[in-house]
């Protein structure tokens, strides 16, 4: 009998954490200084413009190409230079993205979008990701929904957690509806399209890359495989890209070729883009695994070029005249960024 009460108790107790947690964390996000609030963030209009990104990305038409990644996505992948190339396309990176946001987007825009090829930069694949910063972009500039909890449980993370709550809290409050990110924060420029353009004068190509050892969490590759088990029973074509990085990171990235990346490398639709582009570490590098602009320009036409003569690319849907007024503008981007 008495074992009963203290369960009836337990229970009711438990309840009641669980009802007041939410509120708790909300009033200390709210009324203490944001430094002393370690255990939630919402990085609205954060680093990388996922906010204007997915702004774009609302009634979007569908596209011949689709970028996936991290930071050498959105900072890697021009729309312009694959514009006058003759295709249609939109990046859908984001800063730190690991397989599991990569997931949750791609199931999002699939039928929006419609692309005829994905292509997916793997470095966020190849390390011991937690997936929580991408978790926290998302939950700050995106709407939290079932989809983000799913992400958010699949994390296992309390920061990502309370910052869902309070982000959650936020959303039901329209405290965010009229926020406006500023599309120019030097040295980054939003382009149209989900770019990223770096304006970076200076460079340090000797920093520490941040590279995570060890290979990837379960739950990371159980959704890397579902999202490309998801694009093979749509019928759609997804390139598997390591983006270049500078040469001495590169040797260090495989110094001992781990599983997962004898795993790419084994994959006919895998392409390693260093050492082909023609890329120089001390011109074309703001840091050991970023280009600058200029680079961006060598090595999306050397892509593009690669997957052509793979014969990997969808047929161009433009024009030869508007093909030609492409390479005009190609040439005045090369002479700007000179």
């Amino acid at each position: 009998m008495e074992m009963r009460r203290f369960l009836q108790q337990f229970a009711l107790f438990a309840l009641a954490c669980g009802l007041l947690y939410p509120l708790v964390v909300v009033a200390f996000s709210i009324f203490l200084p944001l430094p002393y609030v370690k255990n939630v963030k919402h990085p609205l209009g954060g680093n990388g413009h996922m906010h204007t990104r997915l702004l774009e990305l609302e009634g979007h038409g569908p596209v011949d190409v689709l970028f996936l990644g991290s930071s050498h996505t959105y900072r890697g992948f021009d729309p312009r230079i694959w514009e006058q190339r003759g295709y249609s396309s939109f990046n859908l990176g984001s800063s730190s993205q690991s397989p599991v946001q990569t997931e949750l987007l791609v199931k999002e825009c699939l039928d929006q979008l419609q692309p005829r090829l994905v292509v997916y930069e793997v470095y966020g694949v190849l390390g011991n990701l937690d997936g929580v910063e991408s978790a926290l972009d998302l939950i700050a500039n995106r709407k939290v929904d079932l989809a983000c909890l799913e992400m958010v449980l699949r994390v296992g993370n309390m920061l990502a957690f309370n910052s869902m709550i309070y982000g959650t809290t936020r959303q039901l409050l329209g405290v965010d509806q009229n926020f406006t990110e500023v599309r120019s924060i030097p040295p980054d420029r939003y382009i149209p399209g989900g770019y990223v353009q770096h304006e970076e004068t200076t460079s340090d190509t000797s920093a520490a890359a941040g590279t995570s050892a060890g290979g990837p969490k379960a739950f990371q590759w159980h959704a890397f495989q579902r999202t490309l088990a998801l694009f093979k029973e749509r019928g759609i074509l997804a390139v598997l890209v390591e983006a270049p990085t500078t040469r001495n990171f590169h040797q260090e990235l495989h110094a001992t070729p781990s599983e997962v990346d004898q795993w790419l490398r084994a994959k006919p639709n895998f392409l390693d883009m260093n050492g082909v582009t023609g890329l120089a570490d001390s011109t074309h590098f703001y840091d050991r695994h970023h280009l600058r602009q200029q680079g961006v320009i060598l090595f999306n036409n050397a892509l593009i070029d690669s997957l052509a003569g793979r014969d990997l690319l969808p047929s161009p849907h433009v024009d030869a005249r508007r093909t030609n007024l492409g390479r005009s503008i190609m040439h005045r981007m090369l002479v700007n960024v000179r």
